[in-house]
């Protein structure tokens, strides 16, 4: 995923119909923002069958972005559009812990998807922090927090990284206590935030399952957990 103000390579690859090389053919690029050509770009197709385009994202994108490209060999003219993947300031993330709740004292696996704009996934890396839970926070509304605020938090400790790994989707593992609040603080693309979905409450009692493995020739599957009672 790509942030305002953001560079995108973008790979043009042409051939013919019997896939012979189309070297020499003339590329034009048309980077669209908001519904707009806001900028074109001119290059050839090099012997390896590619053309190879840096393209800068205006400082501001309200709505969408994609990419136009036209090949014009002497026998043909050809286009094709991709859309890129825009982050506007904010990334929606919701979390699967493996066995169905976060527990205490143990190693935990958790699972997610995310979504940006118009709900389409997002490619994202984050650090896991953690920051003493608020008495002033009553539990039903830690959900709500602000994120934004709690980044800054004076005594926010960052855990480790998590990434996403396809369309958004990804996992991480940690072990969590009761008297912290966990959430996630993007560190790319640049400028965006959580929604303010911090992680699920973490539970003091219960078991985490932190492997699952089937056994075709058996035809059964062995499920490991740890508990903490």
């Amino acid at each position: 995923s790509y942030a305002s103000g953001d560079e995108v390579v973008t790979t043009v690859n042409a051939t013919t119909m019997d896939g012979g090389s189309v070297n020499g053919a003339q590329v034009e690029l048309q980077l669209i923002v908001d519904g707009k050509v806001v900028e074109t770009y001119h290059d050839a197709i090099g012997s390896n069958g590619k053309s190879v385009i840096n393209v800068a994202l205006p400082s501001q994108v309200l709505s969408s972005a994609s990419v136009n490209a036209i090949v014009n060999s002497s026998s043909t003219v050809d286009s094709r559009s991709k859309s890129v993947p825009v982050v506007l300031d904010t990334i929606k993330v919701k979390y699967y812990p493996e066995g169905g709740s976060l527990i205490a004292g143990v190693e935990n696996y958790v699972y997610f998807e995310s979504f940006i704009t118009f709900n389409q996934p997002g490619e994202w890396k984050a650090e896991l922090r953690s920051i003493p839970r608020n008495s002033d926070l009553d539990s039903d509304e830690e959900e709500d927090v602000d994120l934004r605020f709690l980044a800054n938090y004076p005594e926010t400790v960052v855990l480790e990284e998590v990434k996403t790994s396809h369309e958004g989707r990804g996992v991480f593992k940690f072990k969590p206590d009761s008297v912290s609040l966990y959430f996630l603080k993007f560190t790319a693309p640049s400028g965006v935030e959580s929604t303010g979905t911090a992680l699920p409450e973490v539970s003091e009692e219960g078991a985490a399952m932190l492997h699952a493995e089937f056994d075709p020739i058996q035809d059964k599957i062995t499920v490991q957990f740890a508990t903490l009672m």
